[in-house]
């Protein structure tokens, strides 16, 4: 897991962002944030708190984090900074591991849709494609050569299908709402 967190600082880095230093206008008010890792852009208007662990995350571990991030958004309405505000887990996610009141997979897609107070990612850091898992962070690169064959919205279409994998992108596809337990066998969660 170690690796997987300088790979995931190391990304932060190439895309311009730092560890918060001492001068910060925001040090003390993220210290009490509970995240020794916590990186912000040149700017200061986006931020991400790193939170490793070696077992599963639990609910009540995420919403404390939400709620410390909620009462810094509200210190700082009107700044750019509140209202970019990503938060990475990255922790092991397989069944034998998970209890109650833990992470598990249908908490997983909850947790990272909630749209309130600040992004959340969870990195499965038992996964087998480690990139795969990457990806989900909107700091890495994605690349899509698209040729003429492919252009307009059915050749975007066509090319993130590929990148993500046809099943994957049919079931995230569909206008119903995606079938939970197909969705999490497509993305390899033991």
């Amino acid at each position: 897991m170690n690796r997987l967190i300088i790979r995931v600082k190391q990304y932060l880095k190439e895309n311009g962002f730092s560890p918060i230093n001492e001068d910060s206008k925001f040090r003390k008010y993220i210290e009490e944030l509970g995240s020794d890792d916590v990186y912000l852009n040149q700017l200061e208007n986006e931020m991400y708190l790193v939170k490793g662990k070696d077992e599963p995350v639990s609910m009540q571990e995420v919403q404390s984090y939400v709620d410390k991030i909620a009462g810094f958004t509200l210190l700082f309405p009107n700044l750019a900074l509140s209202y970019n505000v990503n938060l990475v887990f990255i922790c092991p996610l397989k069944k034998q591991q998970i209890k109650d009141g833990f992470l598990n997979q249908s908490n997983r897609l909850i947790i990272e849709r909630d749209k309130y107070y600040c992004r959340k990612f969870i990195i499965n850091s038992s996964a087998k494609n480690l990139d795969e898992e990457l990806d989900i962070l909107p700091i890495r690169p994605v690349s899509l050569h698209i040729k003429e064959q492919f252009s307009g919205y059915d050749g975007l279409n066509q090319s993130v299908s590929k990148v993500i994998g046809d099943s994957i992108f049919e079931e995230l596809s569909k206008k119903e709402k995606p079938d939970l337990d197909a969705f999490l066998k497509l993305i390899e969660i033991e």
